[in-house]
């Protein structure tokens, strides 16, 4: 079979001009699909911003301040050195740990949209069986 005698414009047109108010209808529910889910997506970017902020002010003040306690009580003693590796190791694992939670809660930003993705794929694979 070829293509031209599977593929007719008239019937083609014909089938889209009769599903037209369905389709209108469906691209509106796509849209406020996709609505919804840009609203949750921003509250959660919203609410790991302000954590993410909050979390790194608090922590950069620790940090200081544990570091310095433990300078200033090993000072001139035999430990001096030790202790100054020892607390730029503690940040570097510090470090570690936070890009490991970013790039964590990133792999989330992939599941954006997903539902309005299935439906628009859903959608298309329905058109594409009756064309």
């Amino acid at each position: 079979m070829s293509l031209t005698s599977e593929f007719s414009p008239l019937r083609t047109i014909a089938l889209l001009r009769s599903a037209g108010g369905a389709f209108i209808a469906q691209a509106g529910l796509h849209a406020e699909l996709a609505r919804v889910e840009w609203a949750e997506e921003k509250i959660r970017i919203k609410r790991t911003a302000i954590a993410g902020f909050i979390g790194f002010i608090s922590a950069q003040c620790l940090l200081m301040s544990l570091g310095l306690i433990a300078l200033v009580s090993s000072w001139r003693t035999p430990y001096e050195v030790p202790v100054m590796a020892a607390v730029l190791l503690g940040y570097l694992a510090i470090c570690v740990i936070a890009l490991y939670a970013m790039t964590n809660q990133s792999a989330f930003s992939a599941k954006t949209f997903a539902v309005t993705r299935q439906e628009i794929s859903a959608d298309l694979a329905m058109l594409r069986s009756k064309l």
